[in-house]
């Protein structure tokens, strides 16, 4: 062959064309929340995503908001400070009467599996609440 670099290069420039271009990660789920119950008769379900992107549904209604990264910082670090991963599954009082909030948490910490909290009023156990607060902010932010 004549110019054998020429056909080298050509060749490379064809199959650079065919590279197929880095895709970012998916987001997953990193929580998802459910607080029903109470006197108002509360059903609100609040999904946040790795990513930020969030919903959430409130009497048949969808609003898709999303958060910023530093918000999704400080709700990885909140969880992880008041040690939702190692608490226990339920905290459920004894007498289940008269209107109690029950909450719900589905948490994904990186490299963990998912963790579920399930808590009604009269048992929230202190660590838990901050969470809870933080969580029922972001609902009522979003709320229409």
């Amino acid at each position: 062959m004549k110019y054998p670099l020429l056909a080298l290069a050509i060749l490379a420039l064809y199959f650079a064309g065919c590279a197929t271009p880095a895709t970012p990660p998916m987001a997953t789920q990193l929580l998802q929340y459910q607080r029903t119950g109470g006197i108002a008769g509360f059903d609100d379900a609040l999904v946040i995503m790795t990513d930020g992107k969030a919903q959430l549904t409130q009497r048949g209604m969808t609003i898709e908001f999303t958060l910023d990264a530093a918000a999704i910082a400080q709700l990885e670090a909140l969880f992880e400070q008041q040690g939702f991963l190692f608490m226990q599954g339920e905290h459920v009082p004894a007498n289940t009467c008269c209107d109690l909030m029950s909450y719900v948490i589905h948490y994904t910490a990186a490299g963990h599996p998912m963790k579920r909290v399930h808590a009604m009023d009269r048992a929230v156990p202190q660590d838990l609440r901050p969470i809870l607060a933080a969580l029922n902010e972001i609902v009522s932010a979003h709320s229409q």
